[in-house]
């Protein structure tokens, strides 16, 4: 399950769920991989039962510090489900009422990425759960940009060629168009991509693209990438640089 936790954590969770039986439901790091999975696979209620069940075993000490932070990032996503429900603030609700939705679901975003961010703090950066978080914390941003803005460093980096380029740490190759597919449409997009200090994709603009149809599909996909902040005399910087997608026939 570990070995699936980044390209494909749907996968991860069915392992862990398998690992939890085995266990029979006495393994608290299993329980804790199975609530980050699932995290990933945005199921933060099966998240935080898992975590609720981990939290309720003896031991566990070298996952328990994280246990806690992940723990809480959970209960804040359910919280931020709850509110955002159809029907969880009502249609005729006054100005003041919808103003206090919206601060309530702005506070447990923050609370979400405050969470992710002392983790962060804490562990190594290829850390296994370090890296969960990192991709966690990214998707918030990628979610409640005004809420979450991206972060800034004081300094940005263009990355030319022939220079190391920054580390990916989740790059699934965009989905082909079936229009595109079924129309034998094929060629490359060329993106300039920047990249935060927390290893985000903050923005991507089209240098040039075979078709339009690939184009866009091209830069939805960017812009769910995450990276390792790349690091400069001892601090993390904002990355500026050109990404390449194919797209071709099989």
């Amino acid at each position: 399950g570990r070995t699936w936790l980044i390209a494909d954590p749907e996968m991860a969770a069915s392992e862990f769920v398998k690992a939890d039986r085995w266990a029979k439901g006495k393994s608290f790091t299993a329980l804790v991989l199975l609530g980050t999975a699932q995290l990933r696979i945005d199921k933060p209620a099966e998240a935080l039962a898992a975590f609720e069940r981990a939290g309720a075993l003896e031991g566990g000490d070298l996952y328990r510090g994280i246990f806690f932070l992940l723990q809480d990032f959970a209960r804040a996503m359910v919280a931020l489900e709850q509110g955002a429900e159809p029907g969880a603030v009502p249609a005729d609700a006054s100005p003041q009422a919808l103003a206090h939705a919206r601060e309530k679901a702005a506070s447990h975003a923050r609370s979400a990425a405050a969470s992710l961010r002392e983790l962060l703090a804490r562990l190594r950066a290829r850390d296994q759960f370090a890296q969960q978080a990192r991709i966690l914390l990214c998707r918030l941003k990628g979610r409640f940009p005004d809420i979450i803005p991206a972060s800034a460093s004081r300094e940005k980096i263009r990355i030319e060629e022939g220079d190391p380029k920054p580390a990916g740490l989740l790059q699934l190759q965009p989905r082909y168009p079936a229009e595109a597919r079924q129309n034998k449409i094929k060629g490359l997009v060329v993106m300039e991509t920047l990249i935060d200090c927390e290893g985000c994709v903050v923005s991507t603009k089209t240098v040039s693209s075979d078709h339009p149809l690939l184009a866009q599909v091209a830069m939805e996909g960017v812009g769910g990438w995450v990276f390792e902040p790349t690091i400069r005399d001892g601090e993390a910087v904002d990355v500026s640089y050109q990404v390449s997608v194919g797209f071709m026939l099989q």
